[in-house]
């Protein structure tokens, strides 16, 4: 899927440089998590919701990606641990 295209993200830097931004956010939010210095429970859902404002995306549909994303994750962990548990 081409996600310009599909007008999910905004074009107001070049992809390349957006890229290069997003990265060095992504090491920030990573090395603030790690140092302790962000020790919130739900630290990974706000640095998802942070780097894809950053990316352009609609704050509003940033709630319902993130929120979608949870839901398949927590859905996958469940089919994993039952399944682990019926071979145990």
């Amino acid at each position: 899927m081409n996600w310009d295209r599909a007008e999910v993200f905004t074009a107001r830097l070049p992809a390349r440089v957006l890229a290069t931004a997003l990265e060095g956010m992504g090491m920030a939010l990573l090395q603030s998590v790690n140092d302790r210095s962000w020790a919130e429970p739900n630290a990974a859902e706000r640095a998802a919701v942070a780097a894809l404002v950053a990316l352009g995306m609609d704050p509003d549909r940033v709630a319902t990606v993130v929120g979608a994303v949870q839901c398949s994750a927590e859905s996958a962990s469940s089919a994993l641990t039952a399944e682990a548990e019926a071979h145990a």
